[in-house]
């Protein structure tokens, strides 16, 4: 098996010696091109996750949580979701300091906290004469 250096290496020679016979990359429709591995599609968790957050918050304002457990569920579930998302943004303000993690964590903690809290069933109150 070749190497990825012999391979460059060779895709070189070719558009070399195609470039000798007039022949030249953009002569060729797209699809008939090989992608690079740098053009193919790359998995992003941020964005699917992001996605996933902004689906399950409009289920929470669509769909109110009539329990605490209900509540307690959608909370965990948006603030495990919000994690790694929230990271990426981080690392692209701050750079990767672990300062920056921990705190982005913390306050998001306080966000969904406060949504909690604002959003809990009010205490049923009883009719006592």
């Amino acid at each position: 098996m070749a190497s990825s250096h012999e391979r460059r290496k060779a895709d070189r020679e070719v558009v070399r010696i195609l470039s000798k016979l007039g022949i030249h990359k953009n002569d060729f429709p797209s699809e008939q091109m090989p992608a690079k591995d740098s053009e193919k599609f790359k998995w992003r968790w941020n964005y699917t996750l992001t996605i996933t957050l902004t689906i399950v918050s409009l289920m929470f304002l669509v769909f109110p949580p009539q329990e605490p457990i209900t509540l307690f569920g959608y909370l965990v579930v948006m603030f495990a979701l919000g994690i790694y998302p929230l990271l990426h943004v981080m690392s692209l303000l701050f750079g990767p300091r672990w300062i920056g993690y921990v705190s982005e964590i913390v306050l998001w903690g306080a966000v969904i906290a406060y949504i909690g809290y604002k959003r809990f069933p009010p205490p049923i109150e009883c009719c006592i004469i």
